[in-house]
């Protein structure tokens, strides 16, 4: 939706989720390390997170014209962070208790993946801030 209300060419693929695992399928993970969607990869980029694609296309091709204003107290008033997620599933998984069986294994092996992602950004850095890592993108 942000390329088209940008004016923007672009394509839609879909991924088949792993059989085995319901996870990401390896082409996904080939495009960013986290399999995660939505996505989008402009030349040699890849972009995740919905907030974090629609904040990049509008500065990266937009001209501004869909910019919210940054001084807007609403500006910053969302928190979207798919490293969360697995977190969440897990502690909800815990209060189901038996009934998450099938999915027991997907519920350990996220929150390893992103923690894993993280500290392969940060790399031997001692600080950390959102140009640590790569992508997703934020302002």
């Amino acid at each position: 939706m942000a390329a088209r209300g940008a004016g923007l060419p672009y394509g839609i693929k879909f991924y088949k989720c792993d059989v085995q695992t319901n996870g990401a399928p390896e082409e996904l993970k080939a495009v960013h390390p986290l399999g995660r969607s939505p996505i989008i990869t402009d030349g040699g980029k890849a972009v995740t997170e919905s907030a974090a694609i629609i904040d990049y296309v509008i500065r990266h091709y937009d001209g501004g014209r869909l910019q919210p204003d940054v001084a807007d107290p609403a500006y910053d008033d969302y928190a979207e962070g798919s490293a969360i997620q697995p977190v969440v599933l897990k502690v909800n998984a815990a209060r189901i208790g038996e009934g998450t069986a099938a999915i027991e294994a997907r519920i350990e092996r996220e929150p390893a993946n992103d923690l894993g992602y993280i500290d392969r950004c940060l790399g031997a850095t001692t600080t950390c801030s959102a140009a640590s890592c790569p992508a997703p993108t934020f302002s």
